[in-house]
């Protein structure tokens, strides 16, 4: 939904006994899954004869109130989302209270999935299998495929984030640098300055080994949805300053760098601690941003056709337009394969999904 707005879901999965899904509306699907989310709690809560799961369970070990923890989690989410549209403030504040009522709370820890990875061929993380190194040692090619950019780098240096040198890896050369968006001229000397021993590749914070787990849902963000849902006053559990430094410090935990985590929130700067900042929820959302970043960075792109932060991103140099999609266009193939039921196509540069508008 938050990719292509209206898509098959209610018919959707039934492989050869329904190959044409209908398309639901995307606010209904919304909707049904904080349904489909509060009858699983209540399942978990209230099974006769139970069989809990165990070391099978590749995200929590068996741990049933995890299960809880993180289905309330994805609800702040999907709350979190439509917090800023008009006439849901009472739908809003009813799903809080249930999820306040139901006393479990919220997740405690980087949510991961791990089956077992190990340093043999086929059996890595997939993530590192790409861009890490083969089981051998050796750095696979793909290691050089993906580097920063020159804004996200500025932009931590400006900060003094040293959150930098875990979610990039710092060249031979001693200095972070970073590639501008749709850059397409490598003649020389430019081709020189880019070359992958020059830019900040993918980090060790982020590429930690074969055998780390595949990150579904941080920490990081789940304190930063309780606090713009805070901010709004529709959840008062905690408040937002609070839960804003958790989500900090669970950012700078998942990446190795607590240490840092006290010098970087003392700094009166705007956007970095919760007194300086002048605007609360831009505050949020650009270290949701950050947080997210090599991740589950697809968040910051909802966010940032919600919000409109973080504010001054720039746009790839080969854009055609003055601003990124807020929308992907429907694949071809569904064209093809059900194009009696698939929706005309938004346009994927203004038509914003449902919970933007």
């Amino acid at each position: 939904v938050d990719m292509y707005g209206d898509i098959p879901y209610t018919e959707a999965l039934q492989r050869s006994n329904n190959a044409t899904p209908k398309y639901d509306d995307a606010l209904t699907i919304y909707e049904d899954l904080i349904v489909q989310l509060t009858a699983a709690i209540d399942l978990i809560n209230n099974a006769t004869n139970p069989v809990e799961p165990g070391t099978d369970d590749a995200m929590f070990g068996g741990d049933m109130t995890d299960w809880i923890r993180f289905a309330n989690s994805i609800k702040m989410r999907i709350l979190a989302r439509q917090s800023d549209m008009a006439g849901r403030e009472t739908y809003i504040q009813n799903a809080i209270n249930d999820i306040v009522a139901d006393g479990t709370g919220f997740i405690t820890t980087d949510v991961k999935i791990n089956p077992g990875y190990v340093a043999e061929v086929d059996k890595q993380n997939p993530m590192w299998e790409v861009f890490g190194k083969d089981p051998s040692g050796a750095w696979t090619t793909n290691h050089k495929a993906t580097c920063a950019t020159d804004y996200v780098l500025a932009y931590l240096t400006s900060t003094n984030d040293t959150r930098i040198n875990y979610i990039y890896e710092l060249p031979s050369t001693g200095t972070h640098k970073g590639v501008p968006q749709g850059l397409l001229d490598y003649d020389t000397p430019i081709v020189d300055q880019y070359m992958p021993e020059k830019v900040s590749l993918i980090g060790p914070g982020i590429l930690k080994g074969a055998t780390m787990g595949s990150v579904i849902f941080t920490l990081a963000e789940c304190n930063f949805n309780r606090a713009e849902l805070a901010l709004k006053t529709f959840y008062t559990e905690e408040t937002a300053e609070a839960c804003y430094n958790q989500g900090i410090e669970a950012s700078f935990a998942m990446l190795g760098a607590s240490a840092d985590y006290g010098t970087y929130i003392a700094q009166a700067m705007n956007l970095v601690s919760w007194a300086s900042s002048a605007d609360k929820l831009q505050a949020i959302i650009t270290q949701k941003w950050i947080a997210v970043n090599g991740v589950t960075a697809e968040q910051s792109w909802f966010d940032y056709s919600r919000t409109g932060f973080p504010a001054g991103l720039p746009v790839s140099l080969l854009a055609s337009t003055p601003d990124r999609p807020v929308r992907l266009f429907y694949p071809a193939g569904e064209t093809t394969s059900n194009g009696g039921n698939i929706p005309a196509q938004p346009n994927a540069f203004t038509a914003k999904i449902f919970w933007a508008n």
